[in-house]
């Protein structure tokens, strides 16, 4: 089963508390070896911090952006990308893109995996629709940023009107 973004919202907390509160603790003399140090360097005794990072709060940054897209604001939508994705692909031809051929709106993004890999990073695996797609979710000073995945950040590379004519061709608006 396939959950909406908002409904992972507040789940995603929960498994990761529960997640983080897993493990042996400090000292267990239950026999397990010693998880692998730096760089896996066996026989290292330390400890690998938890990843500590508001998977919800993240969240809600996907969530404020597949609304958008869903909604048909392409201008709104740009301006939760990263500064990096913002200058892979202008925002004058995101929206000429998607004005002239946008997927299919009020198609509801559906989460498919969401991996916390450091306090700065999520990764995300989303479906819309028979698609699906990679993209993260990144700091930016004291909030979450949007990051497309490669493969949608290619489709614009070559400008507008060949990403325009790509999508036509290939049946997608």
């Amino acid at each position: 089963m396939r959950l909406p973004v908002g409904a992972l919202t507040g789940a995603a907390g929960l498994v990761l508390t529960l997640v983080a509160g897993c493990g042996a603790a400090p000292g267990d003399s239950s026999g397990a070896p010693p998880a692998p140090g730096v760089n896996g360097q066996p026989g290292s005794t330390a400890t690998v911090a938890p990843v500590n990072v508001n998977v919800a709060e993240a969240l809600k940054t996907a969530e404020k952006e597949f609304e958008l897209l869903t909604k048909g604001d392409w201008a709104a939508a740009w301006k939760l990308w990263t500064g990096t994705a913002q200058k892979s692909v202008p925002e004058a031809v995101f929206v000429e893109v998607n004005t002239a051929c946008p997927a299919k709106l009020k198609q509801q993004y559906l989460l498919q995996n969401v991996q916390p890999v450091s306090e700065q990073l999520v990764e995300l695996v989303f479906r819309r629709g028979d698609k699906v797609e990679q993209g993260s979710l990144r700091t930016a000073g004291a909030g979450w940023q949007f990051e497309p995945g490669a493969t949608l950040l290619v489709d614009y590379a070559s400008g507008a009107k060949a990403a325009i004519d790509s999508r036509k061709a290939a049946n997608q608006c």
